[in-house]
């Protein structure tokens, strides 16, 4: 008998149709699709996308991100001066690894990798780190796909773990490589064969998307710096957004 209201929490992406309805279908008069009163978005990169899609503009509200609230102090002094960003040592390549949730995507993400290390790959960079999602362990997955690779899976939280990369590889369905990105990291994002490309940083320019073994050497020797515009995520201290919404 009150007011619903949804939160779009994490990344959203543009090819993840479970999302988006056709844009008629919101001005139908009789049955229109189920919506909450107010959909809390959670910053200008979603927001962009949403109306790309034609969401009703009355119908939804920006609010913090309260989930990445631990960037604020980062951001607020610039991408350039976060942890994540400091040179690393010479002697010190790190990658991380963030796999996804789906067991298919991560076997798939770790075979391409072993491949990679196989063709010598990996020679550049003197440790890597993998992060498991919390719904799919890795380590059955690794003797499986990848029994000689060499990696060690970690259980630090991302917030953690950014300031010791130097190149992030993510599953392609994870809002973990926004982020990266957004930490000021090279980004590559793994594609998923015969699979829609489920990444909220489709489209964005200098993010890389592999798919194959050429792809991944390629971005891991000449790894680029993801280019990701600050307020994807509205980090304002203090939640005043979510403040003013829940008050009315």
């Amino acid at each position: 008998q009150g007011k619903l209201i949804g939160f779009q929490h994490a990344g959203l992406a543009f090819l993840d149709l479970r999302f988006f309805e056709d844009p008629r279908s919101y001005r139908l008069a009789t049955y229109p699709p189920p919506l909450p009163d107010l959909l809390a978005v959670n910053g200008a990169g979603p927001l962009n996308l949403l109306d790309e899609v034609g969401y009703p503009q009355d119908r939804r509200v920006t609010v913090e991100a309260v989930r990445y609230q631990f960037w604020g102090p980062y951001l607020d002094r610039g991408v350039k001066e976060s942890p994540a960003s400091r040179a690393p040592e010479a002697d010190h390549r790190t990658l991380l690894v963030v796999t996804g949730y789906l067991a298919s995507e991560t076997s798939a993400q770790l075979r391409l990798l072993a491949q990679v290390a196989q063709k010598g790959g990996l020679a550049g960079y003197d440790r890597v780190l993998v992060k498991p999602h919390p719904d799919c362990p890795v380590n059955g997955i690794l003797k499986e796909v990848a029994p000689d690779l060499k990696v060690s899976v970690v259980q630090e939280s991302l917030s953690d773990l950014w300031a010791q990369a130097t190149v992030v590889y993510t599953a392609n369905s994870t809002s973990a490589s926004v982020e990266a990105a957004l930490m000021g990291l090279p980004v590559l994002v793994h594609l998923v064969e015969n699979s829609f490309n489920f990444s909220p940083l489709w489209g964005h320019s200098e993010v890389v998307h592999v798919a194959t073994v050429a792809d991944l050497l390629q971005g891991l020797a000449y790894p680029k710096t993801a280019a990701v515009r600050n307020d994807y995520f509205c980090l304002e201290k203090g939640l005043p957004r979510w403040q003013a919404l829940l008050r009315n």
